[in-house]
């Protein structure tokens, strides 16, 4: 159960107010009233929280809950936590990643990975990338609701690859998250390039051989 909660509610002249709370007896100290023309407010109805609750050992969890709509009735949801690993997810109370989002995630700018190679060791190269990239099967899909209902999908069609059939081929490029698989597609990337490489050695070793041919044929 919470152990303390900061709640955003509307007061009686439709003013907001935040409350400093104990769930044991409900609201016990106004924080901040803007506008408050009485002391009082009829029913405690908030449109907001932040509250956290304990996790034991492991420390505790924080979580923040807006409501949906403005319907009184509507229960607040929760949208977002931090658990006590420092992770944080967004639509989501199933933490798989650093930063987990159930959603779409826009920028303006490229999202940058470390790769200084002062961060790595047993470094090799990449071998038979070719034939990695021929036995990938790209795909187009539109999600299905079916599958774990509560996880925000779209209704657009997208193009890319089932985790399933690419972790024996590229297993770096997938990861389990909970019961299920993702895939970093980014990953895939370096393995495109060396696939080129060893096309165009192809490429210049085939015209290297026409060309002794044309030479020998006169």
């Amino acid at each position: 159960s919470p152990i303390t909660q900061l709640t955003v509610s509307k007061s009686d002249n439709s003013g907001a107010l935040l409350t400093l709370a104990s769930p044991s007896n409900g609201p016990t100290g106004v924080v901040f009233r803007p506008y408050q023309a009485d002391q009082y407010w009829s029913t405690y109805t908030p449109q907001g929280m932040i509250d956290c609750i304990d996790a034991g050992a492991f420390g505790g969890i924080l979580r923040f809950w807006t409501k949906p709509n403005g319907n009184s009735t509507t229960p607040i949801t929760e949208k977002m936590r931090i658990d006590q690993a420092g992770n944080v997810g967004i639509g989501t109370t199933t933490i798989s990643y650093t930063l987990h989002v159930n959603g779409s995630v826009a920028g303006t700018s490229a999202y940058n990975n470390l790769s200084d190679r002062r961060f790595k060791r047993e470094i090799n190269p990449l071998l038979g990338s070719l034939d990695k990239i021929l036995a990938l099967n790209g795909v187009s899909f539109r999600w299905d609701h079916t599958y774990k209902p509560e996880v925000n999908l779209d209704d657009d069609e997208h193009i890319g690859f089932i985790a399933q059939d690419l972790e024996p081929i590229i297993p770096q490029a997938v990861s389990n998250a909970g019961d299920f698989k993702s895939v970093a597609y980014t990953d895939i990337i370096p393995v495109m390039a060396e696939a080129i490489k060893e096309l165009n050695l192809r490429i210049r070793t085939l015209e290297s051989e026409i060309a002794d041919l044309k030479t020998t044929l006169g």
